[in-house]
């Protein structure tokens, strides 16, 4: 009998939720390591094509910058993605590049794109807005929930059980099966150009060399479908971020068409949604460089719980439209074993709490006769302890002022709910204010 674990992950720039960080790379092969995942997308090389382009030469910083060397290094490769699927353009808007950016995209994605920088009256715009979504041959389903991943995290998912008969799925393929921590799944899509691959496999120096490994690997290893004996299971992910490439600001070039222009913001936006039915990506790019004011010139056991890569790209491209080398649970949903550390305004709230009375915004009171017990913990973690009913679980957080208290409920339970509280105090009770009163819990002292 074999068991097959499908995984994906998304990422953010130095940003993480207490386990591992995550990165978005706008280059594919700058190095990595094993302390956090990392996501490249094709939005950045397609953006600095078209600057490329536009300027009809390389672009040369006046610095050594990782950003521009590594984006130089891949404008001469193949493009990941047919025109259909994205929209690129680099001009000045006295060229009208605002308008014909935006006439494409209302064309292709009905989507509309403007600025958020307040440039210089002479600036060069470079833009680029890829939107892939991926549709599975057939729709998996939803049946696994808190899973774990890396062991410390339990996380949720879809996929197909085992001994399902109606799953001898030719859809599903496996590759060069070394081990339960060493193959590559591919999943077939509605769309025959799309290759979906998930590799649980070693790390290497960067995520061109991981997705360069999983191409052979698929081309020359042993090749098997998915059985009914098999399980897959795959956990819902989402990401929708905007990062802001900080370091980038005031680089300038040697180019001679770029004398005296430096860099004023570079920002890449990208939506990731993973689900049962497939997978759903945009992702935005823009550079906006700013000139001084004078004209310019034109049975096995298949599990990803531990990191892995997942690749894709299109049958008539060599070239990745998106790599993703997982290596935490960060945007996963997930449930946290193990908690965090809280800070010292926060121990005031420690301990068991019990709902007492209510006070209405007309001032009439009411007693609550519940049993009904709340329980912060040191971890960052929080119970709700009620007879003859689930104990609801989740993680809490003060703010410093300890005003606000924020908690989040695991998933199952409270499908995912935050709840956030205003305080008006905390003593040896708490009043939490609304617009429908207060109400008032009191701490139990070791009861």
């Amino acid at each position: 009998m074999r068991f097959l674990l499908f995984l994906l992950l998304f990422a953010l720039n130095s940003f993480g939720q207490g386990i591992n960080k995550l990165e978005i790379m706008p280059c594919y092969d700058t190095k990595i390591d094993s302390n956090k995942s990392y996501l490249y997308c094709a939005s950045s090389v397609l953006m600095w094509n078209s600057f490329t382009d536009y300027l009809r030469e390389t672009p040369k910083s006046k610095v050594n910058s990782e950003f521009v060397n590594g984006l130089n290094s891949q404008v001469k490769k193949a493009l990941p993605l047919e025109k259909e699927f994205y929209v690129a353009g680099t001009g000045r808007p006295q060229e009208g590049i605002l308008g014909t950016i935006n006439e494409e995209l209302q064309r292709k994605f009905l989507k509309h794109w403007s600025p958020d920088y307040s440039f210089s009256e002479n600036p060069l715009i470079s833009y680029a807005y890829l939107e892939k979504n991926v549709i599975f041959h057939r729709n998996l389903s939803d049946h696994f929930y808190q899973k774990p991943f890396n062991a410390n995290v339990d996380v949720d998912f879809f996929g197909i059980d085992f001994d399902d008969p109606n799953y001898t799925r030719k859809d599903i393929l496996i590759y060069d099966y070394q081990n339960k921590d060493n193959f590559i799944v591919e999943i077939k899509t509605k769309d025959s150009l799309d290759e979906i691959y998930f590799a649980k496999i070693p790390l290497d120096e960067n995520l061109y060399r991981l997705y360069e490994n999983v191409l052979k690997r698929v081309e020359k290893g042993k090749k098997e479908a998915f059985t009914g004996s098999d399980q897959l299971r795959i956990p819902y992910l989402k990401l929708d971020t905007l990062l802001d490439f900080k370091e980038l600001k005031g680089i300038e070039f040697e180019n001679d068409n770029l004398e005296n222009a430096a860099i004023g913001k570079v920002n890449q936006s990208i939506l990731l949604d993973l689900n049962e039915q497939g997978i759903r990506l945009k992702s935005e790019m823009s550079m906006i460089i700013d000139f001084p004011s004078f004209d310019y010139e034109k049975t096995r056991i298949l599990a990803f719980d531990q990191p892995f890569l997942m690749v894709m790209k299109r049958r008539n491209s060599p070239e990745p439209y998106f790599l993703y080398w997982v290596n935490g649970a960060e945007c996963m949903r997930a449930y946290y074993k193990k908690g965090r550390q809280i800070e010292e305004h926060e121990k005031a709230l420690v301990g068991r709490w019990k709902i007492d009375h209510k006070i209405r915004i007309d001032s009439t009171f009411f007693q609550y006769e519940s049993d009904l017990v709340i329980e912060y913990l040191v971890d960052g973690t929080f119970k709700i302890i009620s007879p003859n009913s689930p104990v609801t679980e989740g993680t809490w957080k003060l703010s410093k002022d300890q005003k606000t208290l924020v908690k989040q409920f695991y998933r199952d339970q409270i499908s995912g709910d935050e709840s956030i509280d205003i305080i008006e105090s905390i003593t040896d009770e708490y009043i939490i204010e609304s617009d429908k009163g207060k109400v008032f819990y009191k701490r139990l002292n070791n009861e």
